[in-house]
């Protein structure tokens, strides 16, 4: 028998079956914004159905550890069976149960206290869930996935605070946590884990010019009566890539403090190039949201990079190699 470093459980009514030796492929994906973890793995049929008793069903709960480190803990959704005689599985964490549609109204509410009104109405398990601080004056969805209320919520809050946050499930618990508060000791380099990689630079959805407009008139005669502009710019992006304009409408409430604020906030995030890259690299168990620095001097890349996108491959026995969707600057 192959020496594996994971353990994978099966719970299924009352019973729990250790099912690591089985396995013959595990892969796991996890996303920064917008999606819920999955886990897929293969077992081949002869491996387990030698106990009559055993028995895997959409609904069971699946949990997953590498080397002692809790890395997923959710639910079967989907099982296929494959000719030659193999399980194929499909599970995904509880943020699974936020890709479904409803409607709210939050008046002052913040969205960690939106976050946890949504997680309590639909019965998931909580964990830590950081203070987001800013309160959103008003905030009305109408029939949205529940996962787009709290990104979107989110978003409003980094817009007017510059704090970017991360949701994710920690084995089993939905967790918020700060980003910048999410970086790691990891670093990639061509002489200790990176194989191949492919880096872009991009001003695809860059600014240069900044107008929050408030005070909106809707009945104004001239372009110039219609909203007063609070606005920045900055001369030497416009040069290089001339006016790219973002333009927004201020939501009522916002003080003139808070719009500068506002403005500020997208400035530092918007106006300058966009960084990403994608690396294959040897197996050291990250998840998306955190922060790992990159290192390849051969094209002078040296920074700190979020993972917006971590997919993790075992092979059975020791064989694990991971691949991230990466992009620096600054976090937003």
């Amino acid at each position: 028998m192959v020496d594996i470093d994971y353990t994978m459980l099966l719970r299924n009514s009352n019973e729990v079956w250790d099912i690591s030796n089985s396995v013959t492929q595990v892969r796991y994906k996890c996303f920064h914004i917008g999606r819920c973890g999955v886990l897929t793995f293969n077992i081949i049929q002869k491996n387990v159905s030698s106990n009559p008793a055993f028995n895997i069903e959409n609904g069971n709960k699946i949990t997953f550890e590498y080397k002692g480190k809790k890395i997923f803990c959710g639910y079967v959704f989907k099982i296929e069976y494959d000719f030659d005689g193999t399980y194929n599985v499909t599970c995904y964490d509880q943020l699974k149960y936020l890709m479904y549609n409803y409607s709210y109204v939050f008046v002052n509410k913040t969205a960690s206290e939106i976050i946890t009104s949504i997680a309590n109405e639909f019965q998931l398990t909580i964990g830590d869930i950081e203070d987001t601080k800013f309160a959103i004056p008003r905030y009305a969805p109408k029939d949205k996935k529940l996962f787009d209320i709290i990104y979107d919520a989110l978003r409003i809050t980094g817009d007017n605070s510059g704090s970017s946050f991360c949701l994710y499930d920690d084995y089993g618990k939905l967790t918020l946590k700060e980003v910048n508060k999410m970086k790691t000791d990891l670093t990639i380099s061509p002489a200790v884990n990176l194989t191949n990689f492919k880096f872009t630079k991009d001003i695809t959805n860059a600014y240069t010019k900044f107008i929050v407009a408030s005070n909106y008139n809707d009945d104004a005669s001239t372009t110039d009566e219609l909203y007063t502009a609070n606005q920045w710019q900055d001369d030497e992006l416009i040069k290089k890539w001339g006016i790219l304009q973002y333009f927004e409408v201020a939501k009522e409430g916002l003080t003139q403090e808070q719009i500068k604020q506002k403005i500020e906030t997208l400035s530092k995030i918007h106006a300058q190039e966009k960084q990403s890259i994608i690396i294959d690299a040897a197996g050291e168990f990250v998840r998306a949201g955190e922060i790992i620095s990159v290192e390849i001097k051969k094209y002078d890349i040296k920074q700190y990079f979020l993972i917006e996108e971590a997919s993790h491959t075992w092979n059975g026995g020791m064989d694990y190699n991971m691949t991230l969707t990466l992009k620096g600057g600054v976090i937003d």
